[in-house]
């Protein structure tokens, strides 16, 4: 797959060779990274660092380790659906690490996936109402700062939240009309 920015062009190509590399050991988590890193928006291409991408990588693995409905999720799932450090095309914000560590004990006892994200969307109502704001998006951190935010949004807390606790989650929405 021929990617975006072609790595001597990308000043932060080694941060994103450092990443693929802490990996190498690792089947399931090297096959992750490059997944992650051939699907890199431009913009993360040129600017997420190793750490950020191992966290979001780590914790993912993380879910799907401790998480009881984590290994029942199929590998293209996981990579599609809970894998992937942001939902649209709000700013990146390392979130993964803090979500999943208040979620997890919430979600840890459920029933079932469909049992968990009722938890999720619970936890992430009373973190964030609906408000107007601006028409930019906001990242995940700074929705939970704010308190507030629009569909879209409200929306991005969600997906974070649920694939956090390894729930596999797209976004669907209508255009407006």
């Amino acid at each position: 797959t021929p990617l975006s920015i072609n790595d001597a062009a990308n000043p932060n190509a080694g941060e994103l060779r450092a990443f693929e590399l802490m990996y190498a050991e690792d089947a399931d988590k090297s096959l992750a990274a490059r997944f992650l890193l051939d699907n890199l928006p431009p913009a993360d291409r040129l600017s997420m660092s190793a750490a950020e991408l191992n966290e979001n990588l780590d914790y993912a693995f993380l879910a799907r380790e401790s998480m009881p409905w984590g290994k029942t999720v199929p590998w293209d799932t996981f990579l599609h659906y809970v894998l992937p450090h942001r939902a649209s095309q709000e700013p990146f914000e390392a979130h993964r690490a803090m979500l999943f560590k208040e979620l997890a004990p919430l979600c840890v006892g459920a029933g079932s996936m469909e049992e968990a994200l009722g938890l999720v969307g619970e936890w992430c109502a009373q973190r964030a109402q609906y408000r107007p704001t601006s028409r930019r998006d906001l990242g995940v951190m700074s929705i939970l700062d704010a308190g507030y935010g629009r569909c879209e949004e409200t929306n991005i807390l969600f997906l974070a939240a649920a694939r956090a606790v390894g729930l596999p989650v797209r976004q669907a929405m209508v255009p407006w009309w």
